[in-house]
């Protein structure tokens, strides 16, 4: 059966398993290149789930200064998840979060 990685995070499998730790690290890859602001945002936003006003309060800074950071770290994993061949692989299996389009 051909089903993208990220379906595999709540499967048992040994592959699923091994699969969902390489995409994972792949994307800790990636997202270590990103700068620090950026890199902080993104983090909180999708790993700890806080609000957008939770992590303007968090870091001291308005809202609008949040959401632009959280934009450009986006459009930063979007040109390297699709623009770089090394990372094309996991750019299509996180297609879906980081449109081209978008």
């Amino acid at each position: 059966m051909n089903r993208p990685i990220v379906q595999a995070f709540g499967e048992t499998s040994p592959f699923d398993a091994l699969t969902s730790a390489e995409t994972q690290n792949a994307l800790v890859a990636i997202i270590r290149t990103l700068p620090r602001e950026q890199r902080q945002v993104l983090l909180l936003y999708f790993y700890r789930g806080l609000k957008l006003t939770e992590i303007a309060a968090k870091l001291h800074l308005p809202p609008s200064k949040v959401n632009a950071r959280l934009c450009r770290a986006c459009r930063e994993l979007r040109r390297l998840l699709f623009g770089n061949s090394e990372w094309r692989w996991l750019g299509e299996e996180f297609r879906n979060l980081f449109p081209r389009n978008a």
